[in-house]
Parts: structure tokens; C-alpha cells; sequence
């Protein structure tokens, strides 16, 4: 596959119609969800779109397009355990929150319940627990003392678990 001439409106949809539900079935025999694997076709283009773009020349085959497709499921995979991995971290810190570990939030959820928190709390939680850094870096981080970042994280955790339920 060739770029389209830039302009050429026709050339875009002819290579994403030709292309694209040949890449949904191929992704859809790694995953159960078709919606994962319509994102992960989708993205392949785009990034083939914008390679074509800065390089009219170069050739884009079909295996290319597979490979950069499963590569962006597995990339949602990662993100999506990263986010479980940080609700159950979040959610199981208080003695009294023991029960909602069982119920584990999914990572939509979690990335709803993060976007409901003010700024510093949000920033707290990422880099601590998403970015396993240590009370010291999120102190550094944020500009503020280290008792300082022990008790918002510690609000933030709680604010985190009430927003949840």
C-alpha cells in the first residue's frame, strides 16, 4: 500500500475500507471483544496513515498493519491491568474497605473515578501507586512536605474508595 496524495479523499477511505475489516478479523481471533478489536484496527491505520504522510514512498504491507495492531491490544491490555492492579492497590489500603477488594473496580471505572478526584489527589494516587513511586517522590513531585504527601495520599485513597461505591 502507497500513500494517498495528500488531498485525495477517495485514497483515505479506499485504504481503510480495504484494509481495515481484514485487520477487525484478524485481531478478533486474539481477543473475545470486538470492540477492542475495532480500536486496535483503527489505531493501525491511523499510525499507517501518519507514516505514510511523513514517508509518501514507503510501503506498507499487511503484516505490518497485523503486527501494529495486536502490538496496540496488547498495549490495552497492559493499560487495563495497570489500572485493576492500581484499584485493588487503592482500594484495599483501610482495614474497613476489605470487603470492596472483592469487587474490583474495571479499568473504565477507575479511570472515571480518578477524573472525579481534584488535581493533587489524582497526582497523588497516579504517581504513587500507577507509577510505583515512593511517598518521597510524590512529596517531590507535587511540591510539597513528605507528612504533607503521606496525608493526601491517604485522603486521596479514601476519597478514591468513596467515590467508587
Amino acid at each position: 500500500m502507497r500513500a494517498p496524495r495528500s488531498g485525495n479523499n477517495e485514497s483515505l477511505s479506499r485504504l481503510f475500507r480495504d484494509e481495515y475489516n481484514d485487520l477487525v478479523n484478524y485481531v478478533c481471533r486474539h481477543t473475545s471483544s470486538a470492540h477492542d478489536a475495532e480500536d486496535a484496527a483503527t489505531l493501525a491505520i491511523e499510525q499507517a496513515l501518519r507514516l505514510l504522510q511523513k514517508e509518501p514512498d514507503r510501503r506498507i504491507t499487511r503484516a505490518w498493519l497485523r503486527t501494529v495492531a495486536r502490538r496496540r491490544l496488547i498495549d490495552r491490555w497492559r493499560r487495563e491491568r495497570v489500572e485493576r492492579t492500581f484499584a485493588h492497590i487503592v482500594c484495599s489500603t483501610g482495614s474497613d474497605q476489605s470487603d470492596f477488594v472483592d469487587s474490583l473496580c474495571t479499568a473504565e471505572e477507575t479511570r472515571g473515578t480518578l477524573s472525579n478526584l481534584p488535581e493533587m489527589q489524582r497526582a497523588a494516587l497516579v504517581v504513587r501507586h500507577m507509577h510505583g513511586g515512593s511517598v518521597s517522590e510524590v512529596s517531590d513531585y507535587l511540591n510539597v512536605s513528605y507528612k504533607a504527601a503521606e496525608s493526601l495520599l491517604g485522603r486521596s485513597r479514601k476519597s478514591f474508595v468513596a467515590l467508587h461505591r
